[in-house]
């Protein structure tokens, strides 16, 4: 048994003997050919190497020393890289797509106009990296730590980035359509020219950022941290926004076709001028809201609080309004032709100059209405108060 073992430790440093020797020599065949493809470079200290150029496609350089060294327009393509040390190096045009670079130190490396496409760089630190132009089109960046990195016009589209931490990162003009930013953290960035289309955002922090004006339909901003941000004039159109927290965030002018905002809590927000057609508002707080000029055409807000709401000038043509809270609401002037209002109460609620024509008041509460002027022709009156009397024209 003593002998067993024995023949099994040599044997073992022979193998350590031998792949350190392979390594030495796939060192000194590199820097004879300048390429060295799928070869053994594990652990290799290439410190400040003229590698410009080179072809390392494939190889294997797990751990492998690589501070400043010189690596423009090499071709890593496929290469392991896991647990690297590449800080400082020169990467200029190199070819990194689909790279294994997991737990590897880029920081403060300059990456511009890097082809990253398909590169798995989970928990790698980039951190202060210059990324601008940079091909990132379906890397894997799950955790990495991006503080302070400059993204800049490249391309992210379809990247991984659950968790990853984008502290101060630079994304003007950034391309993150359908990218997955699930937990992200996005706090505080300027992101009003960034490309975020049909992203995931899913729980993400955007706490304080700038998405004014962005294109944002179709993302998904389910459970996303949104407080405080600007949105004023954003697109998010059929945009998912479940469980989202939007407390003081500018809508002024935002575009939610379609959007899916039901259940949200919007007390006193400001979505003057918005664009909800087709919205689901169904049980949204907008108590106290800023509604004025907002576009709510065929919009859905059955148990909605609209209590205390500003709807002058709003257009809820052909809304449900099924269920609604509208006590203190200024509806003055608001259009309110074909809506569905059947078993609201509307008792003290300004609807003066408001239209409902041909709109369903079945069962609805308006005495003690503001009436003057108002437009009810057509208007389908069955079980209705109003300060004539109970109302039964329509029944």
């Amino acid at each position: 048994m003593k002998k067993i073992l024995i023949l099994l430790l040599l044997s073992l440093g022979l193998i350590g003997t031998t792949s350190a020797g392979e390594v030495e020599t796939n060192i000194l065949k590199l820097k004879a050919l300048n390429a060295c493809m799928s070869c053994n470079l594990k652990l290799a200290n290439l410190t400040e190497a003229n590698l410009s150029g080179a072809n390392l496609k494939n190889a294997d350089l797990r751990n492998a020393d690589l501070r400043k060294a010189d690596l423009r327009k090499a071709d890593l393509s496929g290469a392991f890289l896991n647990g690297a040390d590449l800080s400082g190096a020169f990467l200029n045009g190199a070819d990194l797509s689909k790279a294994f670079l997991f737990e590897a130190d880029l920081k403060g490396v300059n990456l511009w106009g890097v082809n990253i496409s398909g590169a798995d760089l989970r928990g790698v630190n980039i951190s202060g990296a210059d990324l601008r132009g940079a091909d990132l089109t379906y890397a894997t960046l799950r955790g990495a730590d991006l503080t302070g990195a400059n993204l800049s016009g490249a391309n992210l589209s379809e990247a991984f980035l659950n968790g990853a931490d984008l502290t101060l990162v630079n994304l003007s003009g950034a391309n993150l359509r359908k990218a997955d930013l699930f937990k992200a953290d996005l706090s505080g960035l300027e992101l009003s020219v960034t490309d975020l289309s049909k992203a995931f955002i899913f729980e993400a922090d955007l706490f304080k950022a700038d998405l004014s004006g962005l294109e944002l339909s179709v993302t998904d901003l389910s459970k996303a941290f949104i407080f405080e941000a600007d949105l004023s004039e954003a697109d998010l159109s059929k945009a998912f926004l479940n469980g989202a927290d939007l407390t003081l965030v500018s809508h002024s002018g935002v575009n939610l076709r379609k959007a899916d905002l039901s259940g949200l809590e919007l007390s006193g927000t400001d979505l003057s001028k918005a664009f909800l057609f087709e919205a689901d508002l169904t049980l949204v707080n907008l108590s106290g809201a800023d509604l004025r000029g907002a576009d709510l055409t065929y919009a859905t807000l059955r148990g909605a609080d609209l209590s205390g709401a500003d709807l002058r000038k709003s257009d809820l043509s052909e809304a449900f309004l099924n269920g609604t809270d509208l006590s203190g609401a200024d509806l003055s002037g608001v259009d309110l032709r074909k809506a569905d209002l059947s078993g609201v109460d509307l008792s003290g609620v300004d609807l003066r100059k408001a239209d409902l024509s041909e709109a369903f008041l079945n069962g609805t509460d308006l005495s003690e209405t503001y009436l003057t002027d108002a437009n009810f022709t057509g208007a389908t009156f069955c079980n209705t108060e109003t300060p004539w009397g109970i109302d039964y024209s329509g029944c």
